[in-house]
């Protein structure tokens, strides 16, 4: 076990390094894939998790709040790097971990959006990782479909099937790949 050498006690502040942060979020990965983390909100079983192995890895200096902390410092970070890769003229260089933008292309947004100065020379570690935990996973309907919308008629059968309705009440349905009767 390391010591508490990341915690200053003069401060109260923890000085996080890249080990801890590896460790946090492949901890946060883990629960989302356990279904403990959803849309980064942490249910009570993820957050002991996290401390105990916190505890264990770098010193009983980490406690929930340091964590929630933490939690909240990495999400900032992602969505505003995220923001930043979504806007035009901006790119992401993965080897570097850093958004990447022409001269003129960042003096132009920093002009309107001075906090993002930053993000010109700093990079975000793991932002793949944080999508996985932060990025915008909900249900939007991108994908839903409509209860026909697996069906597919030819004209011809269509036009049969409106003029020769023989079927009997008892006799079994067809059904499409998602079980709906056709």
């Amino acid at each position: 076990m390391e010591s508490d050498q990341s915690s200053n006690p003069q401060t109260g502040r923890t000085t996080w390094t890249p080990p801890m942060d590896r460790l946090f979020i492949g901890l946060m990965e883990d629960q989302v894939q356990k279904g403990q983390l959803l849309d980064g909100q942490c249910n009570k079983y993820a957050w002991t998790h996290f401390v105990d192995n916190f505890k264990q890895s770098f010193g009983s200096s980490f406690t929930k709040d340091v964590l929630k902390n933490r939690m909240k410092t990495l999400k900032k970070n992602y969505v505003a790097v995220s923001t930043l890769r979504g806007q035009s003229g901006f790119g992401w260089d993965q080897s570097r971990e850093i958004v990447i933008a022409d001269d003129v292309v960042w003096d132009d947004y920093i002009k309107k959006h001075p906090d993002v100065k930053c993000w010109r020379t700093k990079t975000l570690a793991h932002f793949d990782e944080l999508a996985i935990i932060f990025g915008d996973n909900r249900a939007n309907g991108r994908y839903s479909r409509c209860r026909n919308d697996n069906i597919v008629q030819d004209d011809d059968d269509h036009d049969n099937e409106n003029l020769d309705n023989t079927q009997s009440p008892d006799t079994p349905q067809e059904q499409n790949e998602n079980g709906y009767k056709i």
